[in-house]
């Protein structure tokens, strides 16, 4: 439980808020460049699992498929998402980046 503890501090010092939500699962939340309000819910029961999982949402991250859910029937931005495809694209792009860059900086050695 240590470690966990030194990871969610870790993260909360890199921007990312952590809130445990259940046993073994945590919320974590930044705002991405164009201000969306990302998430994602990671499980473990060790620091190792949960940035395992972290990788894991990273690998399984698509862009594209993140982009469709923002666009609206007329190929425009929807629910706060920017105007233009190309600006959701580059903010999807941006979450998935936060995410790695999040698992390369829990997994450094200290």
């Amino acid at each position: 439980m240590k470690d966990i503890k030194k990871l969610i501090k870790k993260a909360e010092r890199l921007d990312w808020g952590v809130e445990k939500v259940d046993e073994n699962g945590y919320e974590f939340q930044k705002y991405s460049l164009e201000g969306q309000d990302f998430n994602m819910y990671i499980t473990g029961d060790t620091a190792e699992e949960i940035t395992e999982d972290i990788y894991d949402f990273y690998e399984g991250y698509d862009v594209s498929e993140e982009t469709a859910l923002w666009i609206d029937d007329m190929g425009h931005g929807k629910n706060g998402a920017p105007y233009h495809i190309e600006d959701i694209v580059e903010d999807m792009k941006y979450c998935k980046n936060m995410v790695l860059e999040l698992y390369e900086e829990l997994t450094k050695e200290e």
